[in-house]
């Protein structure tokens, strides 16, 4: 089963905004045998880097188990941005 953005998104932004940010946009691109999957979050009064070390790692964690694990089958490179 390929990955959408919408369906990470919709598995994302509960978790993530515990962490105070908007998702913008997730993309997900076929690139080699993996995926990268690509998140844009912002929120009032910008993003810092330690923010966006946070949202990795909540993201990783919520990508790694199911049911996101199943929509995002095998390995991935995640990129957080804002």
């Amino acid at each position: 089963m390929a990955a959408s953005g919408d369906t990470l998104k919709a598995g994302l932004i509960g978790p993530l905004a515990e962490l105070g940010v908007d998702v913008e946009t997730i993309d997900v691109q076929k690139a080699g045998r993996r995926h990268v999957v690509r998140i844009v979050v912002d929120r009032d009064g910008g993003v810092d880097l330690d923010l966006v070390a946070a949202v990795s790692r909540r993201a990783s964690e919520v990508l790694d188990v199911p049911p996101l694990s199943d929509a995002l089958p095998g390995p991935f490179v995640l990129e957080v941005t804002s």
